[in-house]
């Protein structure tokens, strides 16, 4: 992470739904923002992973790869995935969502050393200019 890593923020949303069915959901931030690092990765077209994710639908082709930290956490214990929006930089200037946990994170001694996540560029929206 020290050497091909870079400064990462990290901001966690709680979603309100709105009171009747036409109500719009809010997305309020929750908590304070994370600083740590992480590595960005485009999808790659040799693992057979990034492929069946794309075949399904899960990933688009502009989707990248993260690797952060083992103690972030991604989703809740249920898999729900948490609306998340990470800054690539200090301060961000690149604005990507959270999609898709990529699975579980990597472990030595019940330790986790790093964890995968597929991201989406924002570029419209309520979390760009949040």
């Amino acid at each position: 992470m020290k050497e091909g890593g870079k400064q990462i923020s990290v901001k966690y949303f709680t979603n309100s739904m709105g009171s009747i069915y036409d109500d719009a959901d809010t997305l309020t931030l929750s908590g304070s923002v994370v600083w740590t690092s992480g590595i960005v990765f485009g999808l790659d077209p040799n693992s057979s992973e990034d492929n069946l994710l794309l075949e399904q639908g899960k990933i688009g082709t502009e989707d990248k790869r993260l690797y952060t930290n083992g103690s972030l956490i991604y989703s809740n214990r249920t898999g729900s995935i948490y609306q998340t929006k990470i800054g690539l930089g200090s301060p961000g200037t690149d604005w990507f969502s959270l999609i898709l946990n990529g699975g579980d994170s990597e472990e030595t001694n019940n330790v986790a050393v790093y964890k995968k996540a597929y991201i989406r560029r924002l570029t419209t929206g309520s979390l760009v200019g949040e």
